[in-house]
């Protein structure tokens, strides 16, 4: 079920998770895995990788800052979305700007041209992500196919004022990408349902999987409805898994729990 004949409105929405287990600083293989896993699917209209999956986290980013990688890459990514006629949030990769590079997820439409991009906002501190990234400064926000999405990365998924400006923008569908480890995935799982509920809106969290630098990343890429319920669960290992997005169901929750006519902003300021 795909475009409905009224109005050109999207019904459903099916998307593809690809989850990889990235080889670390290796882009051209990373891309040419990321060909050969998307070449089975059919029917698809956004396709989903997960953050820094063309180099691993962290590579070391000395031979890779140059704007001449993250062009061949784009153009790659560009080519991906063309031939698969998909629309394709491609995770994040490195972008160079100046002296500055920062974490960024460039989304393609099925045209191959570009249709929105977001500089991450939150850099994880612990692995010291401030040191190697500048930090971007404004949400993302991108359309399928007039759908209006939201973009997160990864530590932004804590951070529950971000979710909260994007589905008051219209965010109907809230990406996410991530390399999330294995030792925390009761975080992941938490946080996404707790998105989804909270905003009452569609949450992808598309993760990486193998390990990298002595750090297991858990995999288990998830669809949350809007009511909480896990739609699709991946495993920990690499492959594609599809889910289908029922728009309508923001509506009927919505409904059910009228959480956005109920809100109160002006008593939530608090004058200390």
């Amino acid at each position: 079920m795909r475009l409905s004949d009224l109005g050109r409105r999207w019904v459903a929405i099916r998307v593809a998770m690809v989850q990889l287990d990235t080889i670390e600083g290796n882009p051209d293989a990373n891309l040419g895995k990321a060909k050969l896993l998307a070449k089975g699917l059919q029917g698809v209209d956004v396709a989903v990788f997960p953050e820094m999956w063309t180099l691993g986290y962290f590579p070391d980013l000395g031979g890779f800052t140059g704007r001449d990688l993250m062009e061949r890459t784009l153009v790659s990514i560009s080519e991906l979305a063309r031939e698969m006629r998909t629309y394709v949030v491609a995770g994040s990769i490195p972008e160079s700007e100046g002296t500055s590079v920062f974490n960024t997820c460039f989304v393609f439409g099925r045209d191959g041209k570009p249709a929105g991009q977001y500089r991450k906002i939150h850099l994880f501190r612990p692995l010291a992500e401030d040191a190697v990234f500048r930090r971007g400064m404004a949400p993302g926000f991108t359309r399928i196919d007039g759908v209006q999405a939201g973009l997160m990365i990864c530590y932004d998924l804590r951070f529950p004022e971000l979710a909260r400006s994007l589905a008051l923008a219209g965010a109907r569908v809230i990406f996410t990408v991530a390399q999330w480890p294995v030792q925390r995935l009761g975080h992941w799982r938490a946080l996404l349902i707790a998105r989804a509920i909270e905003n009452q809106v569609f949450m992808v969290g598309v993760n990486a999987t193998g390990i990298r630098n002595g750090v297991r990343f858990g995999g288990c890429s998830m669809i949350v409805d809007p009511w909480g319920k896990v739609i699709v669960e991946a495993g920990e290992g690499e492959g594609v898994s599809v889910g289908e997005l029922a728009l309508e169901e923001v509506d009927r929750v919505r409904s059910v729990i009228p959480v956005w006519e109920d809100r109160m902003p002006d008593s939530y300021a608090i004058d200390i």
